[in-house]
């Protein structure tokens, strides 16, 4: 091994890089066999609606953890009413993005002369 990559946060590191080298491996595996399967168009479909998903779920918390993490960094005595808060605001906030998602497969990814999904 080099000179110097023996401490815990080196091995750490080396071990953290290799896991995410095998998930990359594993995620581009399963991209190709899905791209397979479905064929062109139908992956499109499926890579649209998978984009969209992350996009809606990095939203659906509305930035209540932003507002846990400050409380925390302040040693804020609100702190107990912002985690009592929290799930209620990502589940709306869930729910109000399902609806959204929902609605635009429906606006836009839905055939309605062939009264069909379009894939």
């Amino acid at each position: 091994m080099i000179k110097g990559l023996k401490g815990p946060i080196a091995l750490g590191t080396i071990r953290t890089s290799l896991v995410l080298g095998l998930r990359l491996v594993i995620q581009a595996g399963t991209l190709l066999l899905v791209l397979s399967t479905l064929g062109p168009r139908g992956f499109g479909t499926y890579a649209g609606l998978g984009s969209m998903a992350v996009l809606l779920g990095t939203l659906a918390n509305f930035g209540t953890h932003l507002t846990l993490l400050r409380d925390i960094s302040r040693d804020s005595i609100d702190m107990g009413e912002g985690l009592r808060r929290a799930p209620k605001h990502t589940l709306a906030g869930f729910l109000f993005l399902v609806f959204i998602n929902e609605w635009i497969q429906q606006a836009f990814l839905y055939d309605r002369a062939a009264n069909q999904p379009i894939a």
